[in-house]
């Protein structure tokens, strides 16, 4: 059984290996970066060009160089008593689509 004394340093030595743990398995975006850009050179080696092309999707998308965007939308509305126009000018509306042309668009 360990004493009074001892027991500090145990504790001080579980937290350093917690924290070394820690540290070496954190998920950062340099060591993400790092591994996607090995993984890129790797397929391209390889000739697995898909994989290589994803690689450099994600690394884009980590560089916030590439943003994808998701929207969803609940529209409450009877599409069986609804136009073709009527639905494409309520789906501008919500979308803020102008679908006015100028004269500058032709």
């Amino acid at each position: 059984m360990l004493d009074g004394k001892s027991q500090p340093n145990v504790v001080k030595a579980i937290r350093a290996r917690q924290e070394e743990m820690r540290t070496k398995y954190a998920i950062t975006p340099e060591k993400t970066g790092k591994m996607l850009w090995e993984i890129t050179q790797n397929a391209f080696d390889a000739g697995h060009y898909n994989a290589a092309v994803s690689a450099v999707k994600e690394l884009n998308n980590l560089a916030g160089l590439t943003i994808h965007r998701t929207q969803n939308l609940n529209i409450n509305a009877n599409l069986d008593k609804m136009t073709k126009a009527d639905i494409t000018k309520r789906l501008n509306e919500l979308l803020g689509v102008d679908d006015s042309f100028s004269d500058k668009d032709h």
